[in-house]
């Protein structure tokens, strides 16, 4: 038999192969445990795409194998249990009018799938849905988007991303009088120019999805590591955020986390608020004190995150 991946599938065909009951339990064992072999030296590698797939339809088979055959409903092999815990779900938004979640370790169909993350979004009324693919580098994540679904009441569903690949003549070819009345000032380059980015790999900043690279490090790494970045990382945000703060006094500002006027910022009793020149000045300088404006902006957002991440 031509296998394309026989360190794992040739014990997964002796499985699927085998109709004598007694031994059956015993070969699908050795077929999960020849697929978690895999998928453990598969974890932090990059691509390899095809064979993490062709893994997620060979955990599939074996449960369909074993409830067929066996009549085993429950799957309690050791690496089916890790994988639901690493499976989970990551609450980015939940609001009256903006829902995002992330679901780790499955496809776009929701099926097991090694290093890859499902997001599903829904904006007033605007539903939508991706499938990215990410890999993991020390304590950095990368990613990249593979397929996406846009839903919109009155507006025909559509794509703009499939197999990786950007639907750029999809794209140019809603470019119609009845789309733009769809999505006012709807403009081709808008929306090509962004998802080319996606498609590509690249690193997931702090601030993407409020926090899921830290989520993804906390289910990833050995624990000891997650627990020792994440904790860094909380250092890092907290006396950034204050060193911040310190610097805003010499414009005449103090936190107001609940500020409007500037962010997490009010003009100090008493003072004058400094022109624009000199607040854009100081928004400029976060990354002296180690964090950018825009963790700065949701550190604490993240703080959270990590806080709860590091109670688990």
């Amino acid at each position: 038999m031509d296998l394309t991946y026989p360190q794992w599938q040739e014990p997964l065909a002796a499985a699927i192969l085998e109709f004598n009951s007694r031994q059956l339990g015993e070969k699908i064992h050795k077929a999960e445990e020849a697929i978690a072999n895999r998928i453990k030296e598969l974890e932090f590698a990059q691509d390899n795409r095809h064979e993490r797939l062709a893994l997620s339809d060979g955990l599939s088979i074996l449960r369909d194998v074993k409830r067929d055959r066996l009549g085993t409903v429950e799957e309690k092999s050791e690496y089916v249990e890790r994988f639901k815990r690493s499976g989970s779900k990551f609450v980015v938004e939940d609001s009256s009018d903006e829902k995002l979640t992330v679901e780790l370790d499955v496809d776009f169909n929701r099926r097991p799938a090694v290093n890859h993350f499902r997001t599903t979004s829904l904006h007033v009324t605007h539903h939508s849905s991706a499938d990215y693919e990410y890999r993991i580098d020390g304590t950095s994540v990368f990613c990249r988007l593979i397929e996406d679904w846009h839903n919109e009441p009155g507006v025909p569903q559509y794509q703009n991303v499939r197999d990786g690949v950007v639907l750029e003549s999809a794209i140019r070819g809603r470019n119609n009088a009845a789309w733009r009345e769809w999505f006012h000032g709807f403009n081709v380059d808008d929306e090509i120019n962004p998802v080319r980015k996606e498609v590509k790999w690249h690193e997931m900043e702090a601030v993407s999805w409020h926090g899921l690279k830290y989520f993804i490090v906390a289910k990833k790494l050995p624990q000891p590591d997650a627990l020792r970045y994440l904790r860094q990382e909380l250092e890092r945000l907290q006396t950034g955020a204050a060193a911040f703060f310190k610097e805003a006094e010499k414009y005449r500002l103090e936190r107001d986390d609940n500020s409007r006027l500037i962010d997490r910022l009010r003009v100090a009793e008493g003072k004058t608020q400094p022109p624009d020149h000199e607040i854009q000045k100081l928004f400029a300088s976060p990354e002296n004190v180690g964090i950018t404006d825009l963790e700065f902006s949701w550190e604490r957002k993240l703080t959270r995150v990590l806080e709860k991440l590091l109670a688990e």
